[in-house]
C-alpha cells in the first residue's frame, strides 16, 4: 500500500507501508510509477484460486482419514 502526498504544486511524493520514500516526480509521473508497479506484481489467476481452494478443501478430510487409523493404533 502506498500513501501520495503533495509536497508542492505539481510534485508528488509516494511514500510505501513502511515509510520510505519511493517516488517523487510530477502528477503524471506518479500515475505511470503506481500503474508499473500494479503491473509488476503478478495476480493469481482465477483457475490458480479455484485449484488453491478446491486442493484445501479436498486436503483436510483426506488428512483426517488418513490420521484416524493411525490414532487407532
Amino acid at each position: 500500500m502506498y500513501t501520495i502526498q503533495s509536497i508542492e504544486g505539481n510534485r508528488w511524493r509516494i511514500v510505501d507501508g513502511s515509510s520510505r520514500l519511493v517516488f517523487v516526480g510530477d502528477k503524471a509521473q506518479a500515475e505511470a510509477w503506481l500503474d508499473w508497479q500494479e503491473n509488476v506484481r503478478p495476480r493469481p489467476s482465477i483457475i490458480a484460486a479455484f485449484v488453491r481452494a478446491l486442493t484445501a478443501s479436498t486436503a483436510r478430510p483426506l488428512a483426517q482419514l488418513w490420521r484416524a487409523p493411525q490414532a487407532a493404533r
